[in-house]
């Protein structure tokens, strides 16, 4: 046993085992580093892009005087520097967007007019930047009391402003130029996605007098199709088909709807409702494969499946009432829920076969799968945690407790931003396991935000401060903004890196050092115990060299 003590590898093999062992404890206790902090000195509204490159900020100065709302700032998310700056006098600037890959900048520009209804407030102007070039253009409006809805194409080259309240318009301008292209009646948008870079769908006024939907082509001012006699529409997620529930003389339901397809414009199928006077709720599944219909008084137990392509009645899923339905992404599941009850129940397609049923649950539904379809996502009725069930078995695969949803999702979505306020500090430590570390270390409570993986079930970002305020999530899940409270009632931006490592200064350079010290010292050992010391005087001692004898 000593032999193997004393064994030279052995030592060698703890000493590194114990370095890495130690880095391994200060990365894990290392909180991620900020790509940029931006001081925003006091109360603001912020957006970010949808790519994550671009933030902008709004001061506000005060929640009673419309006129003391700015600067308006555009900020690099990446190095924290400002590329735009937008302020005038007495104005204010509502509803900033950005175009998809941040290239492109958009907001009203509005002013306090006491005579305007319905609010009080007349959009003045359209201010249109492009970020890349630094180029901005005032784009002249017709006055309009009501405020409006900025869109940019996927292709970023258009831009559509479309009026609500009374500014029954739409305006297309050029994104380049500023130039106005074209112009439109229109009662409102369907959903502000409906804006392609070909077509847009609309609500119109026919010549009927009814009100109906117009397919426009929005770059050559074309109405390309119209559908008459509209009560309500959705649109598929993919563009192709338009759901469209009828309308009599007099405008009551005519219990019939219409599946109109946008690339042919030609309706490829049409069915009954049951009940004539119903007004049903209508519902496409995420992959555009399936169309749901539920509500009114003839169908409050049970939800309509079809096939969205063809029209035909795939299958009905019952349960004693109908509130809530959802489809899953890929279009497997379809759940449904009565919150009176409380009955939590899932459907698999196109077998319209019920796979579990959760009788006086504690939770509600929320519109949130993941994206291989694979997890649900529910929240407690006291909004206070969040379960993860399996969609197949509806066995809980994980909770999350004390989580309020910020309700930022990413584009997939797989990703989402959630926050957990008064959380105590010593919970979020890698040695939190130590019984007597709360000893040792004084806990306080703060808020920690983290960004969730839905389909693996694990956190993929997280930070906890003493005074901070959810943030806001890119598209790509890749850039994070959060708001944190300073001393002295300032506030401050951290923009981060989702993916990025944590630095590895302190990981690396702890161990490196200790090791370093540890070499040495053995070096020194080694150098002081092979020293051969001096004798008398100076004079070396005599070697131990054997007598020789001589014989005579």
């Amino acid at each position: 046993m000593s032999q193997f003590l004393r064994n030279r590898w052995l030592h060698r093999a703890l000493l590194v085992g114990t370095l890495i062992a130690l880095g391994v404890g200060i990365y894990r206790m290392t909180p991620p580093e900020a790509m940029c902090v931006i001081d925003v000195q006091n109360r603001h509204l912020s957006w970010l892009s949808p790519d994550g490159r671009r933030l902008a900020t709004l001061r506000i100065q005060s929640d009673v005087s419309f006129d003391e709302h700015g600067p308006l700032q555009i900020w690099d998310s990446r190095t924290g520097a400002e590329v735009g700056r937008f302020f005038e006098d007495g104005v204010n600037f509502l509803h900033p967007i950005f175009s998809r890959n941040g290239r492109y900048f958009a907001t009203q520009v509005a002013k306090h007019d006491a005579a305007a209804k319905p609010n009080g407030i007349r959009v003045d102007g359209v201010l249109l930047a492009n970020l890349e070039t630094g180029k901005t253009i005032r784009l002249p409006i017709e006055k309009c009391d009501a405020v409006t809805v900025l869109i940019f194409s996927p292709r970023e080259d258009l831009l559509l402003r479309a009026g609500l309240n009374g500014c029954d318009k739409l305006w297309v301008y050029e994104s380049a130029s500023g130039n106005l292209l074209n112009t439109r009646a229109s009662l409102h948008l369907i959903h502000p996605a409906d804006f392609s870079d070909e077509t847009l769908t609309h609500y119109v006024r026919t010549e009927s007098g009814r009100a109906g939907i117009e397919l426009w082509n929005p770059r050559r001012n074309q109405p390309l199709a119209t559908l008459d006699s509209v009560l309500g529409a959705v649109r598929s997620p993919d563009g192709r088909f338009l759901v469209a529930r009828g309308s009599t003389s007099d405008g009551k339901p005519s219990g019939k709807s219409v599946i109109w397809n946008l690339r042919t414009r030609q309706i490829d199928a049409e069915f009954s409702l049951p009940g004539p006077t119903t007004q049903p709720t209508q519902f496409i599944s995420p992959n555009s494969q399936w169309l749901g219909t539920f509500g009114g008084a003839a169908q409050d137990a049970h939800v309509e499946v079809r096939d969205l392509a063809t029209g035909q009645l795939a299958g009905r899923c019952y349960l004693d009432k109908v509130h809530y339905a959802f489809f899953s992404p890929d279009g497997r599941y379809l759940v449904l829920e009565n919150p009176d009850a409380p009955i939590v129940a899932m459907f698999e397609l196109p077998t319209m076969r019920m796979l579990w049923k959760k009788e006086k649950t504690s939770f509600h539904l929320w519109n949130l799968f993941s994206k291989d379809s694979k997890t649900m996502f529910v929240e407690s009725t006291d909004l206070r945690n969040i379960a993860a069930l399996d969609c197949t078995t509806g066995a809980r695969r994980a909770t999350i407790t004390s989580a309020v949803p910020n309700l930022r999702r990413t584009a997939d979505p797989r990703y989402l931003l959630m926050y957990q306020s008064q959380v105590s500090r010593l919970e979020q430590h890698p040695l939190s396991w130590i019984p007597w570390l709360k000893g040792l270390v004084k806990d306080i409570e703060g808020d920690r935000v983290f960004v969730y993986d839905t389909d693996v079930c694990r956190e993929r970002f997280r930070f906890w401060d003493a005074k901070m305020s959810p943030g806001l999530l890119s598209d790509d899940a890749n850039t994070l903004v959060t708001v944190h409270d300073e001393p002295g009632d300032r506030r401050t931006l951290r923009c981060w890196d989702v993916n990025a490592p944590k630095p590895l200064r302190w990981a690396i350079g702890v161990p490196a050092g200790l090791g370093a010290l540890v070499v040495m010292f053995a070096w020194w050992r080694r150098r002081r115990a092979t020293r051969i010391p001096a004798g008398p005087g100076g004079a070396m001692p005599d070697t131990a060299v054997p007598a020789q004898c001589v014989s005579t």
